[in-house]
């Protein structure tokens, strides 16, 4: 039940987003890419196996970057790249085959992707 309702919250915070940053092109588009990351981070954390945690945490790391690459002021850098170096661990544990170890990683990915938007 709680699981069903955080994921209708994820989904439509993600919908909001999305229509925000499509609708505008304002100064905000990295809110879909923060989005993104946010919700394949909770994702790899309740991955029932490695390889699955592997792929959405590799798609966090691809939607990190692309908010590395703009380059916004919005976002606290120092934070961000604590953020992919985590999602780097969430691979290397989870192609490794250490289901909990990438468990664990994701989840202080999330911690930090969370807190690295200003």
């Amino acid at each position: 039940m709680i699981k069903k309702l955080l994921l209708n919250i994820i989904a439509s915070v993600m919908m909001a987003c999305t229509f925000q940053a499509s609708a505008s092109f304002g100064p905000f588009p990295q809110i879909d890419h923060l989005t993104q990351a946010i919700v394949q981070t909770y994702f790899a954390i309740h991955a029932s196996d490695a390889k699955t945690i592997v792929q959405h945490a590799q798609t966090a790391r691809g939607h990190a970057n692309t908010i590395k690459s703009v380059q916004h002021e919005e976002v606290d850098h120092f934070l961000l790249e604590q953020s992919i170096d985590t999602l780097n661990v969430v691979v290397e544990e989870g192609s490794n085959g250490n289901l909990e170890a990438a468990r664990a990683a994701a989840h202080a990915a999330l911690i930090l992707i969370t807190r690295f938007a200003k």
